[in-house]
């Protein structure tokens, strides 16, 4: 059965089991290989979920055109609490890259085994809730779980990928530094330096598709990270940090929780550094 890993410690990351990792990277490459042919509302797959508390759902991954937003976890069967009910639609003619897809799966991949959604259920925690006032929504349980997991997810990705393609010490030191940089800038609000704009920037990927010199651009400093202060780049649209600034902004008390799970995924991250 494919499941999360840790789902519960609330002071721990969300990790994914590596087949539910190869299952999403696997739908990832499906969607958006065919994102020009979706011209209808196009049931895509079915992959199998664990609820956090051990209880087996699944999620219908449906393509809708007409949806007004890049992606809506729903159920088929209006307010059923059933794990099995779950239908995640995706817009694909909002899909700009593999990796912001990757992301808004994994977010709603974050709803769906979220107990509080189904087996969990209960109207009294869900009466706090309104995506329609930021108090209500930016800091609410149930976002503040999706949104700082997807983000230390992305960041994680993101390091793994450029260790894999640098060559040099130097590449490596400027990889570890920004590490450093990222964590300083939540934990003491130090300046995000060019390559942790970069990176942070990278994790959803933006209009790399569309964007040939951009693309380029961001090849070169992928591979030489160490090039960041040199190289020109646009670091204008930091959309993650602009919600996570609304997330710390609504959530209180839960924001350590987040520096905990910062804290605890860069020793991982250090690790696939070496």
């Amino acid at each position: 059965m494919i499941k999360f890993i840790d789902i519960l410690n609330e002071s721990t990351r969300v990790k994914m089991d590596p087949d539910f990792k190869r299952v999403l990277n696997n739908v990832v490459d499906i969607i958006f290989k065919k994102r020009k042919i979706f011209k209808k509302y196009t049931p895509i797959t079915t992959i199998p979920i664990m609820v956090a508390d051990g209880t087996s759902g699944q999620v219908e991954i449906i393509a809708d055109p007409n949806l007004s937003s890049y992606g809506l976890m729903d159920t088929r069967v209006e307010d059923s609490v059933d794990p099995n009910d779950f239908i995640m639609s995706i817009n694909p003619k909002m899909i700009q890259s593999k990796k912001g897809l990757y992301q808004t799966l994994y977010h709603e991949i974050l709803h769906a085994t979220d107990p509080n959604f189904s087996t969990k259920y209960n109207e009294k925690y869900w009466s706090d809730y309104d995506p329609e006032l930021d108090e209500k929504y930016w800091g609410h349980p149930v976002e503040f779980r999706a949104i700082t997991n997807e983000f230390i997810e992305g960041l994680m990705n993101e390091f793994v990928l450029r260790r894999k393609r640098v060559k040099n010490p130097n590449s490596i030191k400027s990889l570890i530094e920004s590490l450093n940089n990222i964590l300083n800038y939540f934990s003491s609000g130090e300046p995000l330096n060019s390559l942790s704009k970069n990176i942070i920037n990278s994790m959803y990927g933006g209009d790399d598709v569309n964007n040939n010199i951009k693309k380029s651009l961001e090849n070169i400093l992928v591979d030489n990270p160490e090039l960041s202060d040199i190289v020109n780049s646009s670091y204008e649209k930091l959309d993650y940090i602009n919600v996570l600034d609304l997330v710390k902004k609504y959530s209180g008390e839960d924001w350590k929780r987040f520096l905990s799970m910062l804290v605890k995924a860069s020793d991982e991250i250090r690790d696939s550094l070496k």
